[in-house]
């Protein structure tokens, strides 16, 4: 067992003068993070902001690894020095995989940027960054016949498919088309489903002729802020009543892109035919759940501390945690007193963390800096 591995950060970071921000065109760009303190974390704990800085308010960064049962275990603690733990974050990170000794660990198999899992006390841990979809056809028509084609490949007739596990590297959003068939009276929709993102909604057609139809964006989750239009691939505007004036004759594809006043958009497709004023129009909702499976050693899950203003300690490790880490960029850094190789790291975390006594917070919006010694 290793014990002190410090690193108590009082300087600046050189070259950086403006306050820490996390917006997209920072990590789009690949510049990362921006910050005044070199280790750090910010967040809000039940609608309220937290902010920690090592090197202020006698706040510093302290690191360590153990190894148990086979596993490396790295820690970082943003707390103040010499002090019982309060108003404090903690991060233990497991080793992704087991070691005979600290000489045959890699720390490129255990920190790298992507997301992770939470460490579960049931022992069915989440898959980091795969969800579970569920699929429902509509039932306005008996008799109904499905065609569902999913992007992955699969297809299926049932009304209800089996559960499609997408991973969020390989999709999102995941298309997802439903043709169905009434007698011969055929409608086709495409679901763009967001994976990591909740925001969804639909499109309603109505009052179909052959001068032109209604329309409608209808939210299932979110807040509707604008709707872009295209028929047949040319953008349309509908007027104060929803109406698009088209001289229409046989089958046309409308399209909409959905945006939220949560930041996130969603696009769905209806294909209908301009000559049957009573067309069958189908739709079709769906479940998102985070993928589980059962790992007794859960190896590479993230623990998330936070301890409050009195020293009461949530944790991110009970059964059924629910919530997201995730490294967005990371690099070598200086050894720490000990002489040990450290990695910094940059991430983004919120989840519902919990207490002996069963009372619970909730982390939003945390994001920041920390260090962790290994091997």
């Amino acid at each position: 067992m290793m014990k002190g591995r410090k690193i108590w950060m009082l300087a600046l970071i050189a070259g950086l003068a403006t306050a820490c921000s996390k917006d997209s065109s920072d990590l789009a760009s690949g510049s990362g993070y921006q910050d005044e303190y070199r280790f750090y974390a910010k967040a809000k704990i039940n609608g309220l902001p937290i902010d920690f800085n090592a090197g202020e308010n006698g706040y510093g960064l302290e690191t360590d690894y153990t190894l148990e049962d086979s596993v490396i275990i790295m820690t970082g603690k943003l707390a103040k020095e010499n002090q019982p733990l309060k108003n404090a974050i903690l991060l233990n990170i497991r080793g992704n995989k087991k070691v005979a000794d600290e000489s045959s660990f890699r720390v490129e198999q255990s920190l790298y940027p992507g997301l992770f899992s939470y460490r579960d006390l049931s022992g069915y841990i989440t898959v980091a960054g795969s969800y579970d979809l569920k699929f429902l056809g509509d039932t306005s028509y008996s008799q109904l016949r499905y065609n569902w084609t999913f992007e992955n490949g699969d297809n299926s007739s049932l009304r209800s498919p089996a559960p499609i596990r997408v991973a969020v590297s390989e999709f999102d959003p995941f298309k997802v088309t439903l043709k169905t068939d009434y007698y011969g009276c055929i409608s086709e929709v495409t679901h763009w489903v967001n994976i990591q993102d909740d925001c969804d909604a639909t499109i309603k057609v109505s009052e179909i002729s052959n001068y032109g139809f209604k329309v409608k964006a209808i939210s299932r989750q979110g807040n509707v802020l604008n709707v872009d239009w295209a028929l047949d691939g040319q953008e349309v505007d509908p007027d104060f009543v929803g109406a698009i004036n088209a001289s229409l004759y046989g089958t046309h594809t409308l399209r909409a892109e959905i945006y939220f006043e949560e930041g996130c958009s969603k696009v769905v497709e209806r294909t209908f035919d301009a000559s049957n004023t009573t067309p069958c129009l189908t739709d079709f909702w769906y479940e998102k759940n985070k993928s589980t499976t059962y790992d007794s050693e859960q190896l590479g899950a993230v623990e998330l501390e936070y301890y409050d203003e009195n020293g009461k300690k949530f944790t991110t490790f009970y059964s059924g945690t629910n919530g997201d880490f995730e490294i967005v960029s990371l690099s070598p850094y200086l050894e720490n007193e000990k002489g040990q190789q450290t990695t910094r790291f940059f991430f983004e975390a919120n989840a519902i963390l919990k207490s002996e006594d069963g009372t619970s917070v909730e982390l939003t919006e945390c994001f920041g800096s920390f260090a962790v010694a290994h091997p």
